[in-house]
């Protein structure tokens, strides 16, 4: 999970998000977020796989913070507009039993990480999927 702050309206195609400047309609910009995040998603496959021999689909989500006429777009990777990720988090079925997920959050937490209150969305999953420390402290408010 991936998020961007973007100045300007974005529309996704074919796996590419076309940034539209608000202030200059005429300036545009693409973002090549797909094969980063399917990078990344498949680096964080292989670390829950080595550390618990749980072999899950990871989602690549890039969370856009600008203006989604779309709200969500579903393609190589995941679009989906942050004032909605919460929900789009929760209407995902669970794939990772419940006992397990403690497991799966040890092993994407960072490195040197404490595991202190920011990851307790963590610790129990959001629907059952495990997000970063980082992203566990956005989700929390």
């Amino acid at each position: 999970m991936d998020s961007k702050r973007l100045n300007g309206s974005v529309v996704v195609a074919e796996g590419v998000a076309t940034v539209r400047r608000l202030d200059d309609p005429d300036l545009t910009d693409s973002h090549p977020g797909a094969a980063h995040l399917l990078h990344l998603a498949k680096e964080t496959h292989d670390r829950v796989l080595a550390a618990t021999r749980i072999s899950a689909w990871v989602t690549p989500v890039l969370v856009l913070w600008a203006v989604l006429p779309q709200a969500e777009v579903q393609d190589r990777c995941a679009y989906v507009h942050g004032d909605r990720i919460a929900d789009w988090l929760r209407a995902k079925p669970q794939t990772i039993a419940p006992q397990r997920l403690r497991q799966v959050a040890d092993a994407v937490r960072p490195r040197g990480s404490s595991g202190h209150a920011a990851s307790r969305e963590v610790e129990t999953g959001v629907n059952g999927w495990a997000a970063s420390e980082h992203d566990a402290r956005r989700l929390q408010g």
